[in-house]
């Protein structure tokens, strides 16, 4: 999986959005499927991103330390809890597979 920033111009005006993509195979030709939109790259804080990450930690039941790695280079010091992430909506939306 990787992340994939998408740029589209509507009036004249550019907008970026980040997405997360899964690489398969399906007969023999590599494909792409959108796992998840992560929204406009504009709205994505520092803390958005810690809370992600964060997040995908206590899932995978990760070690603290990837999350006090993440804080150290966004330069955050508050870490968000996973809990509070969700609490404020977050921003990812799983996109409709089809």
């Amino acid at each position: 999986m990787f992340f994939r920033k998408v740029v589209r111009k509507s009036n004249g005006k550019e907008y970026a959005y980040l997405k997360l993509i899964k690489t398969y195979r399906e007969d023999g030709k590599v494909k792409h499927k959108v796992i998840a939109n992560l929204g406009n790259i504009d709205n994505l804080t520092s803390e958005t991103v810690v809370g992600l990450i964060n997040g995908l930690a206590k899932i995978y039941g990760l070690p603290n330390h990837y999350l006090n790695q993440a804080l150290r280079q966004t330069g955050t010091s508050d870490p968000v809890s996973a809990r509070d992430y969700e609490r404020s909506g977050g921003a990812v939306k799983a996109e409709a597979s089809g």
